[in-house]
This record gives C-alpha cells, sequence and structure tokens, in this order.
C-alpha cells in the first residue's frame, strides 16, 4: 500500500504562502490532527526499470505513450505498406526496409494487432509491463483480436 500522511492545518498554511513545505527542522507537534490516505499499490518490473502501479490507476490514457512503441506501429505499418506493394520475396522487402529478414516478419506481424490494441499503444494506455522488446518477442501472438487482448495483458 502507499500512505500519505497529511496535515491539515500545516497544508493550509503551504497553500496560503504563509507557511513553509516540512522539513525535518520543522516538524509539527504529534498531537497536530493528520488525515492518512491509504491506496493499494506494488512495484512491478517493466523491462529495464520498476514501476509503482495502482490499483484503480490507469483507467483512461496515461498520455504518455512509450516511444519505442510508436515506434515500432509505424514501422509494422510502413513494413505492411512495402508488402502490399508488390510481389516480391521476404528477403528482397526487408533489404529494402534496411533490416534482417526475421526482423520485417516479427515487425510485420504486428501490423495485424487489434484496433484496440493499436489505439491503446497510441495513447499510453497499454499494460506497463509491454514494451516494444516484449512486443516484438511475441512469435505466436494469436490471430483472433480478443486473445491477442488476453495475451498482451489487455483484458
Amino acid at each position: 500500500t502507499l500512505e500519505i500522511r497529511i496535515r491539515p492545518m500545516q497544508l493550509l498554511e503551504v497553500l496560503s504562502g504563509r507557511g513553509h513545505p516540512m522539513t525535518l527542522d520543522n516538524c509539527p507537534s504529534p498531537d497536530e490532527p493528520m488525515h492518512a490516505l491509504t491506496v493499494p499499490a506494488r512495484l512491478k518490473r517493466t523491462g529495464m526499470e520498476m514501476r509503482l502501479l495502482i490499483e484503480g490507476a490507469g483507467s483512461g490514457p496515461s498520455g504518455n505513450p512509450d516511444p519505442s512503441l510508436l515506434r515500432l506501429i509505424a514501422q509494422a505499418h510502413q513494413f505492411l505498406d512495402l508488402f502490399t506493394r508488390g510481389n516480391r520475396s521476404i528477403s528482397a522487402m526487408a533489404a529494402e526496409a534496411g533490416v534482417a529478414r526475421s526482423h520485417f516478419t516479427r515487425v510485420l506481424r504486428l501490423s495485424f494487432l487489434a484496433p484496440e490494441i493499436t489505439q491503446a499503444i497510441l495513447l499510453g494506455n497499454h499494460p506497463p509491463e509491454l514494451s516494444a522488446r516484449r512486443l516484438v518477442r511475441y512469435a505466436r501472438l494469436p490471430t483472433q483480436w480478443d486473445e491477442q487482448s488476453k495475451t498482451l495483458g489487455f483484458s
């Protein structure tokens, strides 16, 4: 859990500009009333970092899309454009895109993600553990959109 303790009188003074934020030298008396806000939370590894996940948070777009995921989705649609332009081999298309054949095919698959998943990624409203590295490594991503959502942690 995450607990935030607030002393209403000190908060009022700080917000009105009459007081200073609490420091170790200026601790209030222990008998001053205090309110505690408690919310369920947990630490979770997401790629190379740890994130504090607060239950109930994230029901709307975070407004902070992951640049790596955005690049990956854009690249997937660029590869789809190459794929639909002509009857060429995967090797030729990968060479034109300047990537390895295996990377081309792994990323091309992502152009067929469910529209809701793509939209959530674009808005930054995706599971925190979903990273570009993790998404591109899914070798057998289901073709059914509801199964994709389950596999990627959207439902």
